[in-house]
């Protein structure tokens, strides 16, 4: 008898544990593409140059993820979620080789009616906002992310925060908000904030962000702040370092039916100071896109960027103006909800005194031109 009413007991302790355990999630991408680079020089520069590669993530970063919750009951959940980073097209482990960018995200929170609290390495409000701003935002075709003068408004690595705790509001008819504070310290740089060396004990940079919108129907307008103070960095003799940079931003889009427009305008202040000189630079970007679906399965993307910056150089010390723009035209046929095609056409254009990047494999110079073509595939699991 005493027998059967300890094995009871085991089963009933037993199933308490089955009902309590986190329901988990495996889930991934793996984006494969082919491209076609080149970069053309302006006159008296070193030769063009032109070449062709294989890659990962063309249309999204390939990656690897755990994610899952547990009822706690009373409406509350306990959630949590590892996603890591891929180069399917090498010989790499998940986040071997993205410097600073192995772990996409790692957080812990808590959620219920009231919303979300989340703690670890974090998708900030920075990056949702950015991904809201252009059909392909944060892929390779995406015009706005290949020009220079963001830090922490990016739908990519840079908006990726370490050290982070945030709070999502729930969704009040469409709108909803978010508060994000983060410190970025010397060696866990992994947000892409520029944060140079420095020889004060004391190198913590912390950045805050306030992001939120509506998103309703056709309709969707979002807008974010942020502030990256890096005051407590000393400069070595004669070197600039980023003190602070405060970035705001603004996107909408409108669903059509036959069409879906997308626009964004974002500003960046950045001061930039030496041990004996401080000096300001205020860079902006805007954009405008739209996607047209074709047929059942496709769509076609065309977006156009513009970026000005008043200071160019090492550090944008140089009191220099300097323009870029970009070129997107795209398209995407899914075959099934996981699999996706894709090929586009990405260019961009610097003038005298612009490098901005353009997804390529060569260095690009100032007043230079940049273009790339990629095609690949997409798939989820």
């Amino acid at each position: 008898m005493q027998k059967k009413l300890i094995a009871l007991a085991v089963a009933g302790l037993a199933s308490t544990g089955v009902l309590a355990q986190t329901n988990v999630t495996v889930y991934g991408i793996l984006d494969a593409y082919y491209s076609y680079n080149s970069v053309d020089k302006p006159a008296g520069g070193i030769q063009d140059d032109s070449g062709h590669s294989i890659g990962s993530g063309g249309l999204s970063g390939s990656r690897l993820g755990f994610k899952g919750s547990e009822d706690l009951g009373g409406g509350l959940k306990a959630n949590f979620v590892l996603e890591y980073a891929v180069e399917n097209d090498i010989n790499s482990v998940a986040g071997k080789d993205f410097v600073g960018n192995a772990t996409r995200q790692a957080a812990i929170g808590l959620s219920g009616s009231w919303g979300s609290v989340n703690v670890g390495r974090l998708q900030s409000a920075a990056y949702d906002w950015d991904c809201t701003t252009a059909p392909l935002a944060g892929s390779g075709l995406d015009a706005k992310s290949k020009l220079a003068g963001h830090t922490l408004l990016s739908c990519g690595g840079a908006g990726r925060v370490n050290n982070a705790v945030a709070y999502n509001s729930p969704n009040f008819s469409g709108f909803t908000f978010a508060v994000n504070h983060a410190r970025v310290t010397e060696n866990q740089n992994g947000n892409g904030a520029v944060i140079a060396a420095g020889t004060s004990p004391d190198n913590d940079a912390y950045a805050n962000m306030i992001g939120g919108g509506y998103n309703n129907g056709p309709l969707a307008i979002n807008a974010v702040w942020t502030k990256l103070d890096n005051s407590n960095k000393s400069t070595l003799a004669g070197t600039f370092v980023t003190e602070e940079v405060t970035e705001w931003g603004i996107s909408g889009s409108y669903n059509f039916g036959m069409l879906k427009l997308f626009a964004a305008y974002q500003d960046a202040d950045q001061d930039v100071q030496s041990s004996t000189t401080k000096r300001n630079s205020d860079n902006s970007k805007w954009t405008i896109g739209v996607g047209v679906p074709v047929g059942a399965n496709g769509s076609v993307s065309v977006q156009y960027a513009d970026a000005s910056r008043d200071r160019c150089g090492a550090s944008n010390v140089s009191n220099v103006q300097c323009d870029a723009d970009a070129w997107t035209i795209a398209y995407t046929h899914n075959l099934s909800k996981r699999t996706t095609l894709y090929a586009g056409w990405i260019d961009v254009s610097n003038d005298n005194n612009s490098t901005n990047a353009a997804n390529s494999q060569f260095a690009n110079v100032a007043g230079g031109d940049a273009s790339t073509f990629i095609m690949g595939a997409r798939h989820s699991f």
